[in-house]
Parts: C-alpha cells; structure tokens; sequence
C-alpha cells in the first residue's frame, strides 16, 4: 500500500472532520478521488498544491506525495487565478481547470434543495435569486444548476459529488439562522431587502397606493391607511407591505450584521 498526506484548510476542516489526514492507496487515483473520499466535494475545493506545487484537480497521486487542498476565498484567489493564466510553465490542463473555478465567482443565483426550506425564505427576503421547489429530485436540481448556472445549495454530499455537478456549495451548519451567516459569509453577495416574492423568488413591483387603487380589494382596509407603498408579485399576485413582519426581518437580519 502507498500512502499520501492531505491537510484541509478553512472550512473544508469542517466538512471533512478534520485538517490532517494521512491515506492509504493503490494504483494512480486523482486528486480529486482522494478529497471526495475524504469527504469533500470537488466543488468546495478551489486551489490545490501537490508538493508545494500548483496542481490540477485530475493530476494523479503518487506514493508520499503531500496535498493541500483550499476552499473559495473572497479576496485572495482572483489575483492568483489570473497569475495561473498568464503561467508559461503550467499546463493547459491545469489552467483550465482554475479558469472554470474562476468562473464560479461571478455567479449569484442560486437553487436550493428540499432541506433548506427555511434558509430560502430567509435569502429571498434579502433580494437573493434562489429557486426552490419540495418536488425537485436530484436530477432535476442538477439540471437546473447546470442550465441556469445557479450554485446548488444542499447538505448533501453525494449529490455534490457526481461529476456533471458544476455549481454547488455544501451547508454545514443545521440551523436556518447559522445557515443564514454561512451563506453570506462564504458568498460576496449585497443584500436587498424586499425586492423578490417569498414565494415564487419573481421580482417584487414597487407600487404606490394611487397607482394599486383599483385592487385595493386584495389589501385589509386597515393596512390601505397605514401604508401609502406596497410591493407586488405579477407571478403570485399577491401583495406586501412593510408591516410588524417586515419589521421583525429587519431587525433580526441587523442584529446578525447583514444589514
């Protein structure tokens, strides 16, 4: 048997278990084999030395070779990435595997699995682009992922694994509220708070009261002297205003400092 040694770092710790591990193989298997056996999805891993090398993520283990595997850092890897591109020395392979990385960070919509039910109300109310739907399979998210370029949200490591997954990210933490700061600080997204419909994730109309006056019949006559603005989702027909609701939103979301 051969052996490799791997460390985690940032929050791959976490997913994995543990920083250091010490694995014991046969044959030639890839990088990414050994990190995904670990634990970690291939897409939570973002840069990757082999030996203190740059690697690619298919480059092949040998006996005693060292591994350190990164997870996606705001403001540390747009620098590197481009550096990797202009490499003289370094194989296409590898430059186009950071080059699809690379790629990851300009997307900011997203889609959900069934278990994040809770996280996804929380971001649509923030003005985040996320689908979600309790009936989607496993096929159909993946697809959609795909098609759409949407990161995939889930606490689902096997899913993330399959090789077609593109866009994911893996949710450690099980509470909506630790999900809610996980989110954001892993993702460099601005919030906008009441601009997309809970409901379906469309894009909320800003309407004034004038301008709503022949579907009043839909708003509580109390609420149409209170409020002289609603919001409206031409999807669901349905109508907000920024009531005791909207108001307890905003002060959990500033007592988190996402506000």
């Amino acid at each position: 048997m051969k052996q490799c040694y791997i460390r985690f770092y940032g929050r791959l710790k976490s997913i994995s278990g543990k920083e250091y591990w010490i694995y014991s193989f046969r044959n030639k298997p890839t990088i990414i084999d050994i990190i995904e056996a670990l634990g970690v999805p291939h897409t939570e891993v973002y840069f990757i030395l082999k030996n203190q090398q740059i690697s690619g993520f298919y480059d092949h283990i040998y006996d005693n070779d060292k591994i350190s595997a990164y997870p996606k850092m705001q403001y540390l890897y747009i620098d590197l990435y481009k550096h990797i591109m202009f490499d003289p020395f370094l194989s296409k392979k590898i430059k186009k595997d950071y080059w699809f990385k690379f790629q990851n960070y300009k997307i900011s919509k997203f889609i959900a699995d069934v278990h994040l039910g809770k996280l996804v109300k929380y971001l649509r109310f923030l003005g985040i682009d996320i689908l979600y739907n309790i009936h989607w399979d496993d096929t159909t998210l993946i697809r959609k992922s795909i098609e759409e370029k949407r990161i995939l949200l889930t606490q689902d490591k096997g899913i993330l694994k399959q090789k077609i997954v593109q866009y994911g990210c893996y949710i450690i933490n099980r509470e909506p509220p630790q999900q809610l700061l996980e989110f954001f600080n892993y993702f460099s997204i601005r919030a906008k708070p009441f601009t997309r419909c809970s409901l379906c994730n469309h894009l909320l109309i800003k309407l004034s009261k004038m301008e709503i006056k022949e579907n009043m019949d839909y708003i509580p006559s109390k609420i149409k002297q209170l409020y002289e603005y609603f919001y409206y989702c031409p999807v669901c027909k349905k109508y907000y205003w920024e009531g005791s609701h909207y108001k307890k939103l905003i002060n959990f979301y500033k007592s988190m400092n996402l506000l």
